[in-house]
C-alpha cells in the first residue's frame, strides 16, 4: 500500500566554505594554515572532469593540517564559556536549525538532513565536518543525516558546473522518489523537499530557485551574517508545455541519447532554441553541429514528464488497453504511474520486482513484474538505461483478480517472446486518465 507521508520534510543543504572562513578568522596569524587553504582552493579551480577525490593523496599533508586545525577549532568553540557558538561559525548549521524551527511551528514533526557538497578538495573537508557537527547537535527531530558529493559540481569551468547542476537535479529527484520503511512504502513527491540555498555556489542560486518554483519546493536562505530566515515565495508561473507534447519524440530522443546531431535530425529546432545548448563539446562553444537540453530545458522537460509521463507499449499491450472499459484503463494507468514514480531505479522489491513462481521458465532478460495489490493488476515491464535517463517499456499486463491462482504467470510466459523486442514498441503519453500513442 502506497502512502503519502505527512509531517516529514527533507532539508537539502548545500555545503559552502563558511566554516573555513571562520577558521581563518580565528587563526588570523597562522600563515601556514592560510597557505594550505589557498593552495587547495587553487587546485580546486584547476579541476576538470576528474573527481577531486583523485587528488586527495597528492595533497594529503595539506588536507591533514586543515582537518586538524578544524577539529581543534570546533573543539575550542564547543567549550562552555566561549563567546562563539557552533551555529555562529557555520552558516549551514545555523540555517538548518532555523528552518527546522520555522517548519516545526507549522506542524512538521521530523526531518532528514541531506548535505550536498561540491566535487572539490575543500568541499570534501568541510562536508565531513559539517556532517559531524549536525550529528553532535543531537537534534531529536532529525531522523536521518546523509552527505553526498555532487559529481563535477564546481565552478572551475562551465562544462563541469553545467554537468554538476544536472547531477544536483538527479539527486533531488531521487530524494523526491518513493522509499520503504518498516514495511510501509511511501509515495515520492517533490513537495516534501526543502531547498536551503544559504551556502554553496552563488552561481547555482538562480537555477535552484527556478527548480524550486517549477516543482513547488520550499526555498530558504539566511542572508550573509543576518539572523533573518528568508523564504522565497512561490511565483504565479504559467508555462506553456504544449511544445513538449507536440515534439514529444524529439525530447524522448534527447532522453535516450543525451546529445543529438543536427545532421541526423531533420526537424527545425529553432522553435525551442531557448531550451537547447548547441554544443557537443564543452571546449568548443562555437560548435553548432549538435544540441542538447540546457539547464532551463532540463527543468521544464522533467516537470512536463511529471504531469504527462511517457511510456513505450508493446503492440499487444496497446491493443489490450484499447479493449478495456474505462475503470480498468484507469487502473492500468495508475499502475504505470507508480512504476514511473517508484520503480525506475529498482524501487521496493516486493512491489517493483515481484517474484513469480515460474518453475523452469524464465522471463526475457531485463523484464520484471510489477504487483499492484490495491487493484490486482500485474505488469510485465522493462527499464532501459536505468543509470542515465530511465525509459519504461510495458510489454504485458493482466487486470484479472488474483487470489490463490497465478493465471497471469502462464499468460506472461506464453507471450514474453512476442514483446521482447522493445524497438517495436509504441511511444505513448499519459494524459490525465488516458493513454495517447503517437507511433
Amino acid at each position: 500500500m502506497y502512502k503519502r507521508e505527512s509531517g516529514h520534510k527533507k532539508i537539502v543543504t548545500f555545503v559552502g566554505t563558511s566554516l573555513l572562513d571562520k577558521l581563518l578568522e580565528f587563526h588570523a596569524n597562522d600563515e601556514n594554515l592560510r597557505s594550505d587553504v589557498e593552495k587547495l582552493r587553487e587546485e580546486d579551480m584547476k579541476l576538470k572532469k576528474v573527481p577531486a577525490q583523485n587528488l586527495r593523496d597528492k595533497y594529503s599533508i595539506e588536507v591533514n593540517r586543515i582537518e586538524k586545525a578544524l577539529e581543534k577549532f570546533i573543539g575550542e568553540v564547543s567549550k562552555v564559556g566561549k563567546a562563539l557558538k557552533l551555529s555562529e561559525i557555520c552558516a549551514e548549521l545555523k540555517s538548518i536549525e532555523r528552518i527546522i524551527t520555522e517548519l516545526q511551528n507549522r506542524g512538521v514533526e521530523s526531518f532528514d538532513i541531506i548535505l550536498l557538497q561540491s566535487d572539490t578538495l575543500l568541499g570534501e573537508i568541510v562536508g565531513n565536518y559539517l556532517e559531524n557537527l549536525v550529528i553532535q547537535r543531537d537534534l531529536k527531530v532529525v531522523s536521518d543525516i546523509r552527505r553526498e558529493t555532487v559529481r563535477r559540481f564546481r565552478v572551475s569551468n562551465w562544462g563541469d558546473f553545467k554537468e554538476g547542476l544536472k547531477e544536483v537535479f538527479k539527486i533531488l529527484a531521487r530524494y523526491a522518489s518513493a522509499y520503504e520503511e518498516n514495511g510501509e512504502v511511501y509515495e515520492g513527491y517533490w513537495e516534501n523537499l526543502v531547498i536551503n540555498i544559504t551556502s554553496g555556489y552563488k552561481a547555482a542560486i538562480s537555477y535552484l530557485t527556478i527548480l524550486g518554483q517549477v516543482f513547488n519546493c520550499e526555498i530558504y536562505y539566511i542572508f550573509e551574517d543576518s539572523d533573518v530566515l528568508l523564504k522565497i515565495p512561490p511565483l504565479p508561473l504559467k508555462v506553456d508545455y504544449d511544445v513538449f507534447r507536440k515534439h514529444l519524440k524529439l525530447f524522448v530522443d534527447i532522453d535516450k541519447k543525451g546529445i543529438l546531431s543536427l545532421k541526423d535530425y531533420s526537424e527545425d529546432t529553432t522553435f525551442i532554441s531557448n531550451l537547447l545548448d548547441y554544443s557537443a563539446d564543452e571546449d568548443d562553444l562555437d560548435d553548432e553541429e549538435y544540441f542538447e537540453l540546457n539547464l532551463f530545458g532540463e527543468i521544464l522537460w522533467e516537470r512536463f514528464k511529471r504531469n504527462y509521463p511517457y511510456v513505450y507499449l508493446s503492440e499487444i499491450a496497446w491493443k489490450e488497453y484499447q479493449d478495456l472499459e474505462k475503470t480498468q484503463r484507469g487502473n492500468v494507468i495508475e499502475s504505470v504511474r507508480r512504476i514511473i514514480n517508484n520503480c525506475l531505479d529498482n524501487g521496493p522489491t516486493e512491489t517493483c520486482n515481484h517474484q513469480i513462481d515460474s518453475g523452469d521458465k524464465k522471463l526475457p532478460e531485463g523484464f520484471r513484474v510489477f504487483k499492484n495489490v490495491s487493484n490486482n493488476i500485474r505488469i510485465l515491464y522493462k527499464v532501459e538505461q536505468p543509470d542515465k535517463r530511465p525509459i519504461l517499456y510495458v510489454g504485458l499486463f493482466d487486470v484479472k483478480a488474483h487470489n490463490s491462482g497465478n493465471e497471469y504467470v502462464e499468460y506472461f510466459h506464453e507471450n514474453a517472446e512476442k514483446v521482447n523486442d522493445t524497438t517495436k514498441y509504441k511511444l505513448c503519453l499519459i494524459n490525465g486518465g488516458e493513454l495517447e500513442c503517437i507511433e
